[in-house]
């Protein structure tokens, strides 16, 4: 499943003019034409005023920019706060309504993935994948791993490979 975000509430003209949504997931972010139905972008925040909405969200856009840029090891919600420049409440608060989950989890997926694409690849062994994206062993990883795929690791790349 792929989470969406609005960039920016209005203004941001591309080709296609109008509003602009960002789409994430294992592949690279894309950006895609907002629909011209439902709330404006950012309404579920609850934040009355249009600056302070999208000043908001380019703050947490500033926090998942930042946990796409560390996927080799955990990022506490301290320092995402402090990169936000919001309190450790708010940026839960906030990421988890954009996003559609909290931002430890939305970070796990993030490294998970990148463990994926790397064993699809064929370029390592599970403990090298656990060693690339800052899991503390391969046990540690196997065991997300299966939590997130429904599958362990070794199994789930020979199926990729094959």
């Amino acid at each position: 499943m792929r989470a969406q975000v609005l960039a920016i509430e209005a203004g941001f003209e591309g080709s296609t003019g109008g509003r602009a949504w960002f789409e994430y997931g294992p592949a690279a972010p894309r950006v895609s034409r907002f629909p011209d139905h439902g709330p404006p972008p950012g309404d579920q925040l609850g934040v009355v005023k249009p600056s302070t909405r999208r000043d908001l969200v380019l703050r947490i856009e500033r926090a998942r920019a930042h946990l796409h840029n560390h996927l080799d090891r955990a990022v506490p919600l301290r320092e995402l706060a402090v990169v936000a420049g919001i309190s450790q409440f708010h940026l839960a608060r906030y990421f988890a309504l954009l996003f559609a989950c909290p931002p430890a989890a939305y970070h796990r997926r993030l490294r998970l993935h990148r463990a994926a694409e790397f064993l699809a690849a064929g370029d390592g062994s599970v403990a090298d994948a656990a060693e690339l994206i800052g899991y503390s062993d391969a046990v540690a990883l196997c065991h997300a791993f299966r939590k997130q795929f429904g599958e362990a690791p070794r199994r789930w790349s020979a199926r990729m490979s094959a």
